[in-house]
């Protein structure tokens, strides 16, 4: 997948988590917040933010180049378990995705 759609991806996360809320060990809740892989799935087109529930085509092709894109900045760690610390914040998941697009932008100007 291209830079474009992965931004895509990011941008819609980053969205959803804004305006639903943000929530742990659930990919989203009863009231409509999102985990950080739920909303990443949501973004990419899973209604529920499931993301065995896309189509292979955009797990394949929209999904795995965004999870690679955001452990770069986890050195490796999953990123359910990164989302599931008892510490972790809301603001550090969007921190996380912004970190993301602004590499992506490093990496664009690089080119």
């Amino acid at each position: 997948m291209s830079t474009k759609g992965v931004r895509a991806v990011l941008e819609g996360a980053i969205y959803l988590l804004e305006e639903h809320g943000w929530t742990q060990d659930q990919f989203r809740s009863q009231t409509g917040c999102y985990c950080l892989v739920g909303a990443l799935a949501a973004a990419a087109g899973s209604e529920d933010g499931v993301p065995s529930k896309l189509s292979q085509y955009r797990y394949t092709n929209w999904l795995n180049p965004t999870y690679n894109a955001i452990k770069e900045h986890l050195d490796g760690e999953s990123l359910i378990r990164w989302n599931d610390i008892e510490q972790r914040s809301s603001e550090e998941v969007i921190e996380l995705l912004k970190t993301t697009l602004e590499g992506l932008d490093r990496d664009a100007d690089a080119s």
